[in-house]
């Protein structure tokens, strides 16, 4: 098993998570809770058996203060430590969403990751289907030259007139189908490789639908998403469609 894991592709998986004291309101279901994100993803990820060799680190923007009153300081005091999931939590005070994703750039980089290990950029509110890791690598391992992956069906490109006209490449891979869509949220997968290439449009581009598309102009990259989702953002109206969302969410509360 061992020496399986070490040929296995590698996914580096950082959450960007921030305690928020007095959250402004947004458009999310009534079943929207970010700590069921988190144990929703933990559960997903505690299997001896995964097809994949993940590791999971929690991009905590604050104080002292925010995180001890945060779920995730005492989950992470009452997580097993055999657990087949290592939790690495890194502390930093970034202030704004667009500062922490651009922090989280800058900490991957500094890494010495292989041009092919793949880097999962996630924000605290997405929930994921149970067997998410089976179908990204059976993606991965049927599907060369990939440039970006979403794991999000984004409601969007089934609800605006502006799509009216998208045209999509669809593939299927291993167990699932995948098609070319143009842009999804700062929310995706993407190479070491490519990240470190493609590290300043996305950084100074502009927001998530700005810098997709300035990756796709400049140069030429391709986003990859499932049909069915694999995972959804936690917005009202959004949801990937055709999955019981709710039902996962409730879930997670009986993993831990």
């Amino acid at each position: 098993m061992f020496l399986k894991k070490i040929f296995m592709k590698k996914v580096h998986i950082f959450v960007r998570h921030v305690h928020i004291y007095n959250p402004l309101p947004k458009a999310r279901p009534e079943w929207f809770l970010i700590e069921n994100c988190f144990r929703n993803l933990v559960a997903t990820l505690s299997d001896n058996k995964l097809p994949l060799n993940v590791h999971l680190t929690v991009m905590f923007d604050g104080n002292d203060t925010s995180y001890n009153d945060d779920f995730l300081s005492s989950f992470m005091k009452s997580y097993e430590s055999d657990s087949p999931l290592k939790i690495n939590v890194i502390q930093f005070q970034g202030g704004s969403d667009g500062k922490a994703f651009h922090h989280t750039i800058d900490h991957v980089l500094k890494e010495n990751y292989s041009d092919d290990d793949w880097i999962y950029l996630l924000e605290n509110d997405y929930l994921h289907v149970a067997n998410w890791v089976s179908k990204l690598a059976d993606l991965l391992n049927h599907q060369k030259n990939i440039d970006y992956i979403s794991l999000y069906d984004h409601y969007d490109k089934y609800l605006y007139s502006d799509y009216d006209n998208l045209q999509s490449k669809v593939l299927f891979c291993g167990s699932h189908h995948w098609r070319t869509t143009p842009s999804t949220c700062a929310t995706f997968l993407v190479t070491a490789k490519t990240l470190r290439e493609d590290a300043e449009i996305i950084k100074t581009a502009g927001g998530d639908h700005d810098f997709f598309t300035a990756l796709a102009k400049i140069k030429s990259r391709k986003l990859l998403s499932p049909i069915p989702g694999l995972s959804t953002h936690c917005m009202k109206d959004f949801l990937s469609p055709g999955i019981d969302w709710e039902k996962i969410s409730n879930s997670a509360k009986l993993n831990f």
